[in-house]
């Protein structure tokens, strides 16, 4: 691959060479830092191993499939629920070293032939495959949407159709995870950041650490974890029940409420200019922790961000640009042209009136259609010739980094029983939308090539800087043109040509996973595999169940108001059944918006271009136009004063405390935030919120009321589609 910029800018790209097995044997005689062929894996991910440690035992299979089967029932349950929660699986990392030190202990010893409940000692192979095992129940399934639309509209159903549907849209994203394997995974360059803290956790828990000479405040790294974590189990109970407005903290906009370009400008539903968010959760909850990011990288958030929102976006409506100044300055939601909230009446053959978007959302959008392009455009531009030359020689060479020749003793999955899978379940897919009339079988043809073409410049992408995109508004504009009118068939289609890519990008970093962890490959194949397909129909049994004994299940039922699906639901009735060519195409008002497109597509060969005329200016080597383009796309998904307070906090981490204990300490800092919060959310929410026990009200409980509040975040309007007679007069509009 293409060499990585990095801060240091000292790191050498691992060569590709022919190994054998017998060349691992050298690697026990390293310390951690060494042959690692970049300083973020360097000192996280071990350079040792002993293919003897035991992996898959009773006690990891056994409690992997418990946190498997309770994490896939637990959280889908919760998406029906009008008071949602998602059991976290960092929670599982921690819960499951107790649980096999019990079982190490309990257990008897005895043996029958090879097979032992007790075979040893509970060792760090056996706790990542557990968390492996159950970080494969977390991922959404979004097939399960699909048969939740359908169930609403045909009641009658066929259940073995819709159990078939959910199984092959997951298998046939874990074959491709596996086909691309040569060039998201086995690459040393492909770091993905995201699992980084998970390692650096399971090596704090099981390996002894040696004695050093400087460390920061006499702390061993097992000890910074449990005083970090502990305190911010204490310190979130602010944020998250006692003075929630620290979540929201706007300073200059409290000053004058009623000030409407004040609050536009400051307030936490404006610009976020001089906002601050004070909680980790909210800071975190689209945007991946800013420790993982590359500082490269948040430059050129901190660029785009600066230029669009608080520069272009002002502009734009204060000039009354496409009559933007009769909306909020930030929302997703739909407008009459005198600025009214739109509330669309739809039946399932229905009609809806013309409407208007907000200036953030048409740029949301519209650099949503341009981001694919540009960042397909990067690819080949940078990567094109490192990809081409990887995947001529990795049929039979790998690469020499150090994790490459350490797991060079393990016999590889080989690439047709990927093959196998991925057709067997295109196979099987066809045959359900053809006779269960979810979409005309053959556009699966269109589907999966179109998750194919984005798999690999997205991985890459995620996997160097921890970034991607929010897929949803693409997803739901391709799928209401290709399948117009029709609800079911537009979001099925978005199943297989969005869902099966979320699905293998997921299940890529996780392959990775292994990979660093020195899992076998064909362990992992197996366990993955299986795992996978627990999930998805734990997850639709439970979601079958539950629409069949719940009476009025999201439809006038206030404890279970499907919440979650109705958000999805509507946002594809909006599109369906208006015509998405006239909202977004040549015929809309903001037709000239779709140059982006072009301009998007050509801005970086114009950067490779720059480079190479100009290459003593290093700097240019970090311009990066997707990382911009992306983070557009993230305006009105996100309060702007996220942004703000998660680049000073990357700030803070990757310029100031690196000089002190950045490699120590760092990742670990990450992990602990998770924990914590997660821990106090899930006792606030079963103890108190799921009780409905609310703090007393003061002054921290009570959100500043400014003169533009109106705006709503994340959803177009919540009841359209699946419960329309409810909608009347509740948002406005007509």
């Amino acid at each position: 691959m293409n060499r990585i910029p990095n801060d240091n800018d000292s790191y050498e790209i691992a060569i590709t060479d022919n190994i054998s097995s017998d060349d691992a044997n050298v690697v026990n005689e390293y310390i951690d830092s060494a042959q690692a062929s970049y300083e973020e894996t360097g000192g996280i991910v071990s350079n040792k191993d002993d293919p003897d440690t035991l992996c898959v035992t009773f006690r990891s299979l056994f409690l992997g499939l418990s946190f498997n089967l309770l994490l896939a029932t637990l959280n889908q349950y919760f998406i029906f629920k009008t008071v949602t929660y998602t059991f976290h699986y960092v929670l599982v990392l921690l819960l499951a070293y107790p649980m096999g030190k019990t079982m190490e202990l309990c257990l008897p010893r005895k043996t029958l032939g090879s097979f032992s409940l007790n075979p040893g000692p509970f060792t760090i192979k056996e706790h990542a495959l557990i968390f492996l095992m159950a970080y494969v129940a977390s991922i959404n399934v979004s097939a399960i949407d699909v048969v939740a639309i359908e169930y609403r509209i045909n009641p009658r159903s066929n259940f073995v159709e819709g159990l078939f549907l959910v199984i092959s849209s997951q298998v046939l994203g874990y074959g491709m995870a596996g086909i691309m394997r040569r060039f998201l995974v086995w690459p040393s360059e492909m770091i993905w950041p995201t699992i980084l803290p998970y390692i650096a956790l399971l090596r704090t828990l099981h390996e002894r650490e040696p004695p050093l000479t400087h460390r920061w405040l006499k702390l061993t790294r097992l000890k910074f974890f449990i005083l970090f974590s502990v305190g911010q189990m204490i310190y979130y109970w602010l944020p998250g029940y006692i003075m929630p407005v620290l979540s929201t903290f706007s300073w200059m906009c409290m000053i004058n409420p009623n000030n409407r370009l004040l609050s536009q400008l400051t307030g936490h539903y404006g610009l976020g200019m001089g906002s601050f968010q004070f909680n980790w959760l909210s800071l975190t909850y689209g945007l991946p922790s800013p420790i993982l990011v590359p500082r490269w990288a948040q430059i050129n958030v901190l660029v785009s961000f600066v230029f669009f929102v608080w520069f272009l976006i002002p502009i734009l409506y204060y000039t009354n640009v496409w009559d933007f100044k009769n909306m909020p300055l930030i929302s997703l939601s739909l407008f009459f042209p005198n600025g009214k909230y739109y509330s669309p009446k739809i039946d399932i053959s229905g009609t809806t009136e013309p409407f208007r978007m907000s200036v953030s959302n048409v740029l949301s959008i519209y650099f949503t259609f341009a981001f694919f392009p540009t960042l397909i455009t990067h690819t080949i531009v940078f990567h094109g010739k490192d990809i081409w030359k990887q995947f001529r020689t990795s049929f039979k060479n790998r690469q020499n980094d150090v994790h490459c020749v350490l797991m060079s003793r393990y016999p590889e999955a080989p690439e047709w029983w990927y093959l196998i899978l991925f057709l067997g379940s295109f196979i099987v897919a066809a045959v359900i939308c053809r006779y269960g009339q979810y979409m005309p079988w053959y556009l699966l043809f269109l589907a999966l090539p179109l998750s194919f073409a984005c798999l690999l410049p997205v991985g890459i992408l995620l996997s160097i800087t921890n970034l991607s995109l929010n897929t949803t508004v693409l997803v739901a504009i391709i799928g209401s043109i290709i399948q117009h009118g029709d609800i079911v068939g537009a979001s099925t289609f978005a199943t297989f040509a969005f869902g099966t890519f979320n699905q293998a990008l997921s299940l890529s970093v996780y392959l990775k996973f292994g990979h660093y962890m020195k899992l076998s490959p064909r362990s992992i194949f197996i366990i993955q595999l299986v795992m996978t397909i627990v999930a998805a129909i734990s997850r639709f049994l439970m979601a079958s169940y539950l629409s069949k004994h719940i009476p009025n299940l999201c439809n006038e039922n206030k404890d279970w108001s499907c919440s979650n699906l109705l958000t999805t639901g509507t946002f594809y009735a909006v599109l369906v059944y208006s015509d998405p060519k006239k909202l977004f195409g040549q015929d809309s008002m903001y037709a000239n918006m779709l140059y982006i497109i072009l301009i998007g597509a050509l801005l970086p060969i114009l950067i490779w271009i720059i480079q190479w005329r100009y290459s003593k200016m290093k700097w240019l080597k970090y311009v990066h136009i997707p990382i911009m383009f992306m983070q557009v796309t993230l305006v009105g998904f996100l309060p702007a004063d996220t942004f703000p307070s998660w680049l000073l906090l990357g700030f803070i981490f990757h310029t100031v405390i690196r000089m002190w204990w950045w490699n120590r300490y760092a990742l670990l800092f990450t992990i602990a935030m998770d924990f914590g919060v997660q821990t106090s959310v899930f006792f606030l929410f079963f103890i108190l919120k799921y009780q409905s026990i609310n703090f007393p009200s003061w002054w921290g409980t009570q959100e500043v009321k400014s003169a533009d509040m109106e705006i709503q975040m994340y959803v177009y309007a919540v009841c359209l589609t699946l419960r329309p007679q409810s909608c009347r007069g509740r948002w406005g509009g007509a």
